[in-house]
């Protein structure tokens, strides 16, 4: 329908202390506004980057830190997707259960994409072993594994994969969906977590 979809951030104070909601703004084709619709974080807000995809169906998906918890070094990170109408109704929303980032082990959604049908593929990284309900586990052959998750048009996880090299962090950067449902993904690769690092670039392919 011509319509603009705008995702940022907006703030009632001037400092990192204060709580900053992820902004999503509809615009209609004349650049009037149609909608606006804000998320107040849940605990310590601090910065967020939201970004948004537009469905076949000229609805939005909108990626978004959800709530910061804890302080430096031990800070919980709820990164969450949420779904909206054309018209600004809210759909469904995914965080806490897929898209977490805490320490030691963590998994956070970096890039996702809509396929044709509007299903989310979730773009990540993540170490250790990562619990998928009645999907399973995918376990990490690196330092951290690029991972893959798709959510269906309701938001519920419908498939995942992932990919690593040993002694690799993997820092995914963005992601495409074929016309066979395979996702594309391109990021970086370091060779250690901390001190000197050498980086290359990667991309890799995972089906399903």
């Amino acid at each position: 329908g011509g319509r603009i979809w705008l995702a940022g951030q907006a703030s009632s104070g001037g400092d990192a202390s204060t709580p900053v909601a992820a902004q999503l703004v509809a615009l209609a084709a004349d650049g009037s506004l149609a909608w606006t619709h804000g998320i107040t974080p849940r605990g310590s807000g601090l910065f967020f980057y939201p970004f948004v995809r537009v469905g076949p169906a000229d609805e939005a998906v909108m990626a978004y830190v959800d709530g910061f918890t804890g302080d430096a070094g031990t800070t919980t990170v709820v990164r969450s997707l949420g779904s909206f109408s054309a018209t600004g109704v809210p759909g469904w929303t995914n965080g806490a259960s897929y898209l977490n980032d805490e320490e030691g082990e963590f998994d956070w959604g970096n890039q996702f994409a809509l396929d044709h049908a509007g299903n989310a593929f979730v773009g990540g990284e993540f170490s250790g072993s990562l619990a998928l309900g009645a999907l399973g586990s995918l376990t990490a052959v690196g330092l951290t594994d690029v991972e893959v998750k798709v959510l269906d048009t309701s938001g519920a996880l419908r498939a995942a994969g992932s990919w690593g090299q040993a002694g690799l962090d993997l820092s995914p950067h963005d992601i495409a969906v074929d016309s066979k449902q395979n996702a594309v993904v391109v990021g970086w690769a370091y060779t250690s977590s901390a001190g000197p690092q050498d980086e290359a670039f990667f991309v890799t392919k995972l089906g399903w």
